[in-house]
Protein backbone atom coordinates (compact mmCIF):
# COMPACT_ATOMS: atom_id res chain seq x y z
CA UNK A 1 0.00 0.00 0.00
CA UNK A 2 1.56 3.29 -0.61
CA UNK A 3 2.01 5.50 1.89
CA UNK A 4 0.52 9.47 1.44
CA UNK A 5 3.44 11.02 2.30
CA UNK A 6 7.75 10.38 3.44
CA UNK A 7 9.79 11.76 6.08
CA UNK A 8 13.61 13.33 5.75
CA UNK A 9 15.80 14.44 8.31
CA UNK A 10 17.58 17.41 6.26
CA UNK A 11 21.47 17.05 7.66
CA UNK A 12 22.94 19.93 5.24
CA UNK A 13 20.08 22.52 6.64
CA UNK A 14 20.41 21.47 10.03
CA UNK A 15 24.15 22.56 9.96
CA UNK A 16 23.51 25.58 7.76
CA UNK A 17 21.14 27.00 10.02
CA UNK A 18 22.19 25.62 12.78
CA UNK A 19 18.64 24.09 13.91
CA UNK A 20 17.03 21.14 13.93
CA UNK A 21 15.53 20.65 10.04
CA UNK A 22 13.26 17.72 8.35
CA UNK A 23 11.62 17.76 5.11
CA UNK A 24 7.81 16.51 4.84
CA UNK A 25 6.97 14.93 1.21
CA UNK A 26 3.21 14.97 0.86
CA UNK A 27 2.44 12.31 -2.04
CA UNK A 28 -1.64 12.03 -2.11
CA UNK A 29 -4.45 13.68 0.00
CA UNK A 30 -3.53 13.07 3.83
CA UNK A 31 -6.43 11.86 6.19
CA UNK A 32 -6.25 12.28 10.44
CA UNK A 33 -3.93 9.62 10.97
CA UNK A 34 -1.24 10.57 8.95
CA UNK A 35 -2.25 14.23 10.51
CA UNK A 36 -1.24 13.00 14.01
CA UNK A 37 2.15 10.91 12.23
CA UNK A 38 3.20 14.03 10.81
CA UNK A 39 2.67 15.87 13.70
CA UNK A 40 4.31 13.49 16.17
CA UNK A 41 7.54 13.09 13.82
CA UNK A 42 8.16 17.21 13.42
CA UNK A 43 7.91 17.87 17.52
CA UNK A 44 11.79 16.89 17.13
CA UNK A 45 12.25 19.94 14.89
CA UNK A 46 12.53 23.37 14.78
CA UNK A 47 12.09 24.22 10.71
CA UNK A 48 10.26 21.95 9.09
CA UNK A 49 9.51 22.17 4.99
CA UNK A 50 6.60 20.37 3.73
CA UNK A 51 6.54 19.33 -0.15
CA UNK A 52 2.81 19.13 -1.29
CA UNK A 53 3.43 17.05 -4.91
CA UNK A 54 1.39 18.35 -7.50
CA UNK A 55 -0.36 21.09 -5.21
CA UNK A 56 -2.91 18.69 -4.04
CA UNK A 57 -5.78 21.17 -3.01
CA UNK A 58 -7.25 19.37 0.17
CA UNK A 59 -3.58 18.95 1.53
CA UNK A 60 -3.23 22.86 0.84
CA UNK A 61 -6.37 23.22 3.12
CA UNK A 62 -4.84 21.40 5.78
CA UNK A 63 -1.87 23.03 6.00
CA UNK A 64 -2.87 26.58 5.88
CA UNK A 65 -5.76 25.22 8.69
CA UNK A 66 -4.27 22.38 10.55
CA UNK A 67 -0.25 22.94 10.58
CA UNK A 68 -0.40 26.65 9.97
CA UNK A 69 2.43 26.59 7.34
CA UNK A 70 2.45 29.37 5.49
CA UNK A 71 3.37 29.16 1.46
CA UNK A 72 6.91 29.92 0.81
CA UNK A 73 7.23 28.52 -2.94
CA UNK A 74 5.95 26.96 -6.20
CA UNK A 75 7.67 25.13 -7.69
CA UNK A 76 6.68 24.35 -11.16
CA UNK A 77 9.19 21.32 -12.76
CA UNK A 78 9.94 20.68 -16.22
CA UNK A 79 11.52 17.46 -18.08
CA UNK A 80 13.15 16.63 -20.90
CA UNK A 81 13.68 13.27 -23.17
CA UNK A 82 17.05 12.62 -23.91
CA UNK A 83 18.18 12.95 -27.66
CA UNK A 84 20.95 12.44 -29.68
CA UNK A 85 20.75 15.27 -31.71
CA UNK A 86 22.33 18.56 -30.10
CA UNK A 87 24.15 20.94 -32.80
CA UNK A 88 26.93 22.53 -30.41
CA UNK A 89 28.63 25.02 -32.03
CA UNK A 90 32.92 24.73 -30.93
CA UNK A 91 33.11 26.14 -27.17
CA UNK A 92 35.68 25.86 -24.46
CA UNK A 93 33.33 23.64 -21.72
CA UNK A 94 34.74 21.16 -19.01
CA UNK A 95 32.74 18.15 -17.23
CA UNK A 96 34.06 17.36 -14.13
CA UNK A 97 32.73 14.70 -11.32
CA UNK A 98 34.56 15.51 -7.53
CA UNK A 99 35.74 19.09 -9.12
CA UNK A 100 37.96 20.45 -7.29
CA UNK A 101 37.14 24.10 -5.55
CA UNK A 102 36.49 26.92 -7.94
CA UNK A 103 36.19 30.34 -6.74
CA UNK A 104 34.89 31.78 -9.92
CA UNK A 105 31.94 29.35 -9.75
CA UNK A 106 31.02 30.46 -6.43
CA UNK A 107 31.30 34.12 -7.07
CA UNK A 108 28.62 33.17 -9.92
CA UNK A 109 26.72 31.45 -7.30
CA UNK A 110 26.78 34.17 -4.93
CA UNK A 111 24.76 36.69 -6.79
CA UNK A 112 23.22 35.05 -9.63
CA UNK A 113 19.49 33.40 -7.69
CA UNK A 114 17.25 36.14 -7.40
CA UNK A 115 14.04 33.72 -6.39
CA UNK A 116 13.83 31.49 -3.99
CA UNK A 117 11.61 29.67 -0.87
CA UNK A 118 14.14 31.09 1.36
CA UNK A 119 14.11 34.05 0.69
CA UNK A 120 9.91 34.49 1.33
CA UNK A 121 10.68 33.33 5.06
CA UNK A 122 11.12 35.79 7.39
CA UNK A 123 11.90 33.83 10.30
CA UNK A 124 15.07 32.70 8.52
CA UNK A 125 18.53 34.67 9.14
CA UNK A 126 18.52 36.91 5.82
CA UNK A 127 22.12 36.69 5.55
CA UNK A 128 22.30 32.95 5.76
CA UNK A 129 19.03 32.67 3.21
CA UNK A 130 21.11 34.61 0.77
CA UNK A 131 23.79 32.82 1.04
CA UNK A 132 23.02 29.87 0.28
CA UNK A 133 22.88 29.03 -3.09
CA UNK A 134 26.70 30.06 -2.77
CA UNK A 135 26.81 27.29 0.00
CA UNK A 136 25.13 24.52 -2.09
CA UNK A 137 28.12 24.94 -4.82
CA UNK A 138 30.86 25.40 -2.30
CA UNK A 139 29.44 22.06 -0.70
CA UNK A 140 28.87 20.25 -3.94
CA UNK A 141 32.95 20.31 -5.04
CA UNK A 142 34.85 17.21 -4.58
CA UNK A 143 31.39 15.32 -3.95
CA UNK A 144 30.62 11.57 -5.67
CA UNK A 145 28.02 12.07 -7.89
CA UNK A 146 28.37 15.46 -8.05
CA UNK A 147 28.82 16.84 -11.64
CA UNK A 148 29.99 20.15 -12.84
CA UNK A 149 29.58 21.54 -16.49
CA UNK A 150 31.93 24.78 -16.59
CA UNK A 151 31.89 26.86 -19.97
CA UNK A 152 34.56 29.47 -20.65
CA UNK A 153 35.24 32.64 -23.07
CA UNK A 154 37.94 32.92 -25.04
CA UNK A 155 39.84 34.48 -22.68
CA UNK A 156 39.68 31.17 -20.26
CA UNK A 157 37.44 32.33 -17.76
CA UNK A 158 34.20 30.77 -16.77
CA UNK A 159 31.24 32.02 -17.93
CA UNK A 160 28.69 30.09 -16.92
CA UNK A 161 28.42 26.58 -15.05
CA UNK A 162 25.64 24.04 -14.47
CA UNK A 163 25.34 21.47 -11.58
CA UNK A 164 23.45 18.19 -11.66
CA UNK A 165 23.12 14.94 -10.17
CA UNK A 166 22.90 11.84 -11.98
CA UNK A 167 20.98 8.48 -10.91
CA UNK A 168 21.71 5.81 -13.43
CA UNK A 169 19.50 3.17 -11.25
CA UNK A 170 16.38 5.79 -12.74
CA UNK A 171 17.91 6.81 -15.47
CA UNK A 172 17.48 10.56 -14.89
CA UNK A 173 19.45 13.81 -14.34
CA UNK A 174 18.38 16.34 -12.15
CA UNK A 175 19.69 20.35 -12.17
CA UNK A 176 20.41 21.38 -9.35
CA UNK A 177 21.97 24.84 -9.89
CA UNK A 178 22.85 26.74 -13.50
CA UNK A 179 23.96 30.13 -13.79
CA UNK A 180 25.23 32.60 -16.09
CA UNK A 181 27.79 35.37 -14.79
CA UNK A 182 26.16 38.78 -14.92
CA UNK A 183 28.58 40.25 -17.61
CA UNK A 184 27.67 36.82 -20.08
CA UNK A 185 24.06 36.87 -20.08
CA UNK A 186 22.40 36.98 -23.49
CA UNK A 187 24.98 35.46 -25.09
CA UNK A 188 23.81 31.72 -25.23
CA UNK A 189 26.13 30.37 -22.37
CA UNK A 190 22.65 28.80 -21.07
CA UNK A 191 21.46 26.91 -23.58
CA UNK A 192 24.92 25.96 -24.83
CA UNK A 193 25.36 24.33 -21.36
CA UNK A 194 22.16 22.98 -21.70
CA UNK A 195 23.15 21.16 -24.95
CA UNK A 196 26.25 20.12 -23.77
CA UNK A 197 24.50 18.67 -20.40
CA UNK A 198 21.82 16.72 -23.16
CA UNK A 199 24.97 15.23 -25.29
CA UNK A 200 26.65 14.42 -21.55
CA UNK A 201 23.82 12.32 -19.85
CA UNK A 202 23.18 10.82 -23.60
CA UNK A 203 26.26 8.85 -23.97
CA UNK A 204 26.31 7.64 -20.79
CA UNK A 205 22.79 6.46 -21.24
CA UNK A 206 20.91 8.92 -19.49
CA UNK A 207 16.97 8.95 -20.76
CA UNK A 208 15.85 11.90 -18.81
CA UNK A 209 16.35 15.49 -17.34
CA UNK A 210 14.13 17.01 -15.17
CA UNK A 211 14.50 20.25 -13.22
CA UNK A 212 12.57 22.82 -11.51
CA UNK A 213 12.04 26.48 -10.80
CA UNK A 214 10.10 28.99 -8.92
CA UNK A 215 7.05 29.94 -10.50
CA UNK A 216 7.43 33.89 -10.48
CA UNK A 217 11.09 33.35 -11.88
CA UNK A 218 9.51 34.12 -15.68
CA UNK A 219 12.99 34.51 -17.09
CA UNK A 220 13.96 30.97 -15.98
CA UNK A 221 10.25 29.37 -17.22
CA UNK A 222 10.76 30.58 -20.76
CA UNK A 223 14.27 29.50 -20.87
CA UNK A 224 13.45 26.02 -20.54
CA UNK A 225 11.25 25.77 -22.69
CA UNK A 226 12.65 27.46 -25.35
CA UNK A 227 15.46 24.67 -25.09
CA UNK A 228 13.09 21.98 -25.34
CA UNK A 229 11.86 20.94 -21.57
CA UNK A 230 8.06 20.28 -20.96
CA UNK A 231 6.08 21.24 -18.54
CA UNK A 232 5.07 18.09 -16.12
CA UNK A 233 3.61 19.59 -13.07
CA UNK A 234 4.11 22.06 -10.36
CA UNK A 235 4.76 21.65 -6.07
CA UNK A 236 3.33 23.65 -3.18
CA UNK A 237 6.29 24.52 -0.86
CA UNK A 238 5.50 25.42 2.98
CA UNK A 239 7.73 26.23 5.93
CA UNK A 240 6.37 25.68 9.44
CA UNK A 241 8.25 26.48 12.35
CA UNK A 242 6.60 24.33 15.41
CA UNK A 243 8.42 26.20 18.36
CA UNK A 244 7.43 29.33 16.87
CA UNK A 245 3.84 28.40 16.14
CA UNK A 246 3.85 27.04 20.00
CA UNK A 247 4.52 30.42 21.49
CA UNK A 248 1.93 32.37 19.02
CA UNK A 249 -0.80 29.87 20.32
CA UNK A 250 0.75 29.69 24.07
Amino acid sequence: MRKSFETIELEWDSEYFGIPACKIVLLETIDKSDIEEIFNFIKDYEFVTIVNKNNDPENNVLLATIFKAFLTDINVVFSKKVENRQTLQECNYLIADEMPYAQEIVDIAEISFKYSRFYNDPYLPSEKARNIYKQWAMNSFRKKGKYFITIKDDRDKIAGFLLCNIEKEKSLCTIELIAVDENYKGKGYGSKLLKILERFVHNNGILNIVVGTQVNNIHAVNFYTKNGFKYIGCNSVYHLWPKIQMEKEG
